[in-house]
Parts: structure tokens; sequence; C-alpha cells
């Protein structure tokens, strides 16, 4: 059987319920999402110049952000695609990379230790609930847990269309508490960008930054967080 680290311990301790953030959090997916987005402004033509510089004010962002951020970058690109086709398009892209990725593959972009973190919090705090607050398309979100092996692990999936703002607002995880009918104190968020970080903050939720592979530095690292000792 697995023990938690000390300070894992002591970071769940007396908590009835976890968050987790899933890109970048529990899947080092980033890199999946930008090479998609990439692939499709390539395909369509769209001047690449100078945005990818930009590409980490993009992390934890939902894709309609991603989107509007492009047309205020590049206006022509209404013209060329709509922000429908556009999701369309990049969800249909991502779930094809996902059914034609190995599980050693995926198993390589995972969070070390984040599955085993699941199961012992399914295993061992059966009272405790857990929850995926994501900023990701639903179909991305399923499709994503699915291919992990985790889609059965959460009380409660949350993705982009289920609150009137996403991440950096609250509002996603304000809308968690309320259907847990919790405190913020009685949670706790696993987050790694700071749009996710800025959202669970702002609901009152301490939070804990995942730096797996994140380059942010905003709040202290904790590099050894899901490990199992």
């Amino acid at each position: 059987m697995h023990q938690l680290s000390k300070t894992l311990q002591a970071i769940i301790e007396n908590k009835q319920a976890i968050f987790f953030d899933m890109d970048g959090t529990i899947i080092n997916s980033e890199p999946i999402h930008a090479k998609t987005i990439i692939k499709i402004l390539n395909d369509l033509k769209i001047d690449l110049h100078d945005l990818l510089t930009r590409e980490d004010e993009l992390i934890g962002k939902t894709d309609l952000d991603v989107y509007n951020e492009l047309v205020r970058a590049r206006p022509n690109t209404t013209q060329i695609i709509s922000s429908i086709e556009f999701l369309a398009i990049k969800n249909r892209a991502i779930i094809d990379i996902l059914s034609n990725t190995s599980d050693s593959q995926i198993n390589s972009l995972l969070t070390p230790g984040v599955l085993a973190f699941i199961r012992y919090l399914r295993q061992h705090q059966i009272d405790c609930k857990l929850a995926l607050i994501s900023a990701s398309e639903p179909e991305i979100v399923k499709a994503m847990l699915a291919k992990i092996g985790i889609l059965d692990s959460f009380d409660l999936i949350a993705s982009n269309i289920d609150t009137a703002c996403s991440k950096p607002s609250p509002s996603p995880y304000l809308a968690a508490l309320r259907f847990f009918r919790l405190a913020s104190n009685k949670v706790v968020t696993f987050e790694d960008s700071p749009t996710g970080i800025a959202a669970s903050l702002a609901a009152g939720i301490p939070t804990v930054r995942i730096s797996a592979f994140t380059q942010h530095r905003i709040f202290e690292v904790l590099p050894t967080i899901l490990n199992f000792l």
C-alpha cells in the first residue's frame, strides 16, 4: 500500500473535498493543445510570426480565449474561420490525437504520482469528494480523462461550459463549492497555471501549485508534492 508523504498528508488533512485542474496539473497536455493550434493555423495560412512568443500567456485559458487572442493579434482571422469552426476543428483534432496516442505515451505526460494519489483518495478517503475543474471543452475533458483511465474517479467534472465565466473567474470553483455545499476552507485545489490559481484563490480556496511542467514562478514550488514514499 502506498503511503502519502507527510507534506501531502498535511495538505489534505481535514479536507472534505479536493479539486483538481486537468491540463498541466494531472497531465502535461499543453503541448498537445499548442501543436494542434499551430497545425490548424498553418493549414489556414494564418501568419504565426510573433504569436508563439506569447504562448505562455495562453496557458490555462479556454480555447475561446485563445481564439479571441488570435483575433486581437490577427483581426482578419474572423474572415478565415469563425470561433465555432475553430473550436470544432480543434476538438476533433485533439480527440483524434488522443485516439492515436499509446498508453505509454500518455503515461509519460502524467504528473509523477498523480494517478496513485487519486486512487489513494478513492480507496482511503471515502468521505472526501473529488472534483475536476477544467477550462477545456467538455468533449476534450471526457476524452482526456477516459484515455488516462480516471473518468469515473470524480464526483464532479466541470468544463468551460458549466459556468457563465471560466478561469480566471472564480465562478467554476464557487459553483463546485455550492455543489458540495462546502465552505472554501474545507477544500484544497491543485492547480498549475496563473489563471487557474487566480480562480481558485479568488474563491477563497487554499491552493497548491503543481510545478511539474510550467515555467511560471508565482508561488512556492513544491516539486515533490505528489511523490509517494
